[in-house]
């Protein structure tokens, strides 16, 4: 067993990969910790998508997601699941913090 603590990014990076296990060739997993800074947008410009699944789970703040034509406004507790290719973006609107896991390619 590994164990290890929870560390989000000390604000010089947004994101921060804690764990990342290749399962097959085809699948992996990645879980780690994101801090966006309120008026932070992710991408800076355009939109995100991924080659598969992504789950963030809100810990702290307000984040707008635009993701399938709609915004939606996130808040601590909040869960989200984007599926494969869905493109997005978001806008941290007060200082976020959130927890994320990726499946999929890794």
């Amino acid at each position: 067993m590994k164990c290890q603590t929870l560390v989000y990014p000390d604000g010089q990076e947004i994101l921060r990969e804690l764990v990342n296990i290749s399962v097959t060739p085809e699948v992996g997993f990645t879980f780690g910790t994101a801090y966006f800074p309120a008026g932070t947008r992710v991408p800076e410009e355009g939109l995100s998508a991924h080659s598969g699944f992504e789950v963030s789970l809100m810990i702290a703040g307000e984040l707008d997601v635009f993701a399938g034509g709609v915004t939606t406004r996130l808040k601590a507790g909040d869960l989200v699941n984007l599926p494969p290719g869905e493109e997005h973006h978001s806008t941290a609107l007060t200082d976020v913090k959130l927890i994320y896991v990726q499946v999929g390619k890794p």
